[in-house]
């Protein structure tokens, strides 16, 4: 979700509001697609506050900001919390339980055929100059180590997974995984 501004749509925005947007020509213009009422998204006015599909809003990092969303179902979502605490909820927000903490995490995963499973990309462990990717929740495992360079500005890391692979973004950097997230390549 981008925000949404009066004027053009290839203008800058004037004001925040969640709107879904698309884009057909490489970002150079975005098009209003429609309000958004039966997504997950994070409050683009509060950042402690997500929004589930419907009239539902909830704050399950509490005070503290979210830092990622992960979709899993219509009810069904987890977040990764600004101090490494991963939750869950099965029911719109309504209940959210703890999933696992990982201290230094950035960005947050759920693979789409092991929803059971999650992963977060992390910075800033001893031994590793870059990211670490690594499973949270009942089976807590590191998978790998990507030696790279890491942007100054916060929120340029992203991690998306596939069966057996995913994708991960460190500022302009897109890297690849075919593997299980063992190895990573430049894509």
């Amino acid at each position: 979700m981008l925000p949404v501004g009066s004027g053009s749509s290839s203008a800058p925005p004037s004001r925040c509001a969640a709107a879904l947007t698309e884009t057909s020509n490489a970002g150079r213009t975005w098009g209003f697609v429609n309000k958004v009422r039966r997504e997950w998204f994070r409050d683009p006015k509060n950042p402690s506050v997500v929004q589930a599909p419907g009239p539902s809003a909830s704050q399950p990092c509490g005070k503290r900001a979210v830092v990622d969303l992960a979709l899993l179902s219509a009810g069904r979502t987890r977040v990764l919390c600004a101090d490494g605490l991963v939750r869950s909820t099965t029911n719109y927000g309504s209940v959210w339980s703890d999933w696992g903490k990982v201290i230094g995490a950035v960005a947050l995963a759920v693979p789409p055929d092991n929803p059971a499973q999650t992963y977060v990309a992390r910075q800033g462990v001893p031994g590793c100059a870059g990211v670490q990717i690594r499973r949270v929740g009942p089976l807590v495992a590191t998978t790998s180590c990507i030696r790279t360079a890491m942007p100054k500005d916060p929120g340029q890391i992203a991690l998306s997974l596939v069966k057996g692979g995913g994708w991960l973004a460190v500022g302009d950097t897109t890297m690849r995984s075919t593997d299980g997230l063992v190895t990573w390549s430049v894509s």
